[in-house]
């Protein structure tokens, strides 16, 4: 069965790899992934706080209507723990440029993960292998990229462990505690495409 047809019916495909479950993302997730997001705006680009009504706005006007767009500019899926069946993340593909075929990977996971490097880790690792494998085999894409806070080192090393290289730098992307970060630009250059 092919991801991204049944994407764009809007039908659900799921995919499982250890003790997680992704599946395209939902109305009833959003709420708990605008939590996370206000929780974790350290660590993101994002700048302020949202509030429900934005984000189901959001939602609405920029996510939802990318399900039926031959060429969508972003996939989000829900992660979901395959045990407990709870929501524990979110992430997907995030400024997709069909014609190079690229795109940034995007992922953020519960904030109590955060604080428990292994568990992040974990969670991260078999995300990240789900989302190559759908790069390369479903979309035919050509490489994955990403941007991390200088100051997140363990997510570097986790990126850096899946292939990803370091080709760039952002200096000052991010204003934190009074002071200034850089954001390191990763790619991974997908083979078998």
């Amino acid at each position: 069965m092919n991801f991204f047809k049944t994407f764009k019916k809007e039908t659900i495909q799921i995919f499982e790899i250890d003790n997680l479950i992704l599946k395209p993302i939902s109305k009833n997730d959003i709420e708990q992934i605008r939590i996370w997001r206000n929780e974790q705006v350290s660590f993101l680009r994002q700048t302020n706080l949202i509030n429900s009504d934005e984000q189901i706005s959001y939602f609405n006007d920029i996510v939802y209507p990318n399900f039926v767009l031959e060429e969508p500019k972003m996939i989000l899926l829900s992660i979901f723990d395959k045990i407990s069946t709870d929501l524990i993340g979110y992430g997907g593909f995030v400024h997709i440029d069909w014609k190079n075929k690229t795109s940034e990977v995007s992922f953020l996971c519960d904030t109590s993960f955060m604080n428990n490097p292994k568990i992040y880790k974990s969670c991260f690792l078999n995300f990240m292998k789900i989302i190559i494998e759908i790069a390369r085999e479903e979309l035919q894409f050509k490489c994955l990229y990403s941007e991390t806070f200088e100051f997140r080192k363990n997510h570097i090393k986790n990126l850096e462990s899946l292939g990803y290289t370091q080709f760039g730098i952002k200096k000052n992307a991010k204003l934190k505690n009074g002071i200034s970060y850089s954001s390191m630009l990763h790619q991974n250059k997908l083979s078998n495409v």
